[in-house]
């Protein structure tokens, strides 16, 4: 699978690995995709992360891998873009599912699309 979808909550043990209950990811950045307006959400360790705006800026060659924390329109947008660049892609999420505000077929659809 493209994508792997974990929907837990988490928190940030340093700068390349994020930890919940299931286990601990590394990627070369975490990234916080949390909303349109930069939220930043009450992770411990979350200034060791990026947020959208941060990643839209970065003049850095493309990293291997991300973990994503947030599976809302951002979060997948960002999940898209670094597919089609060739970066591996981890995304958790604390609702069972990605764009939890959408309908239920549409995020499922979205799900099989990444995945």
């Amino acid at each position: 699978s493209r994508v792997q979808l974990i929907p837990e909550q988490v928190s940030i043990a340093d700068a390349h690995h994020v930890c919940s209950t299931q286990g601990c990811w590394q990627a070369d950045h975490i990234l916080i995709a949390t909303g349109s307006a930069v939220a930043l959400p009450p992770i411990e360790g979350i200034e060791q992360a990026l947020t959208s705006d941060d990643v839209l800026r970065m003049e850095q060659p493309l990293p291997q891998s991300v973990i994503l924390i947030g599976a809302g329109v951002i979060g997948m947008e960002l999940a898209d873009l670094y597919l089609d660049l060739g970066v591996q892609v981890t995304i958790l999420e604390a609702a069972d599912r990605c764009l939890s505000m959408a309908d239920r077929q549409i995020s499922r659809s979205e799900e099989r699309r990444v995945g």
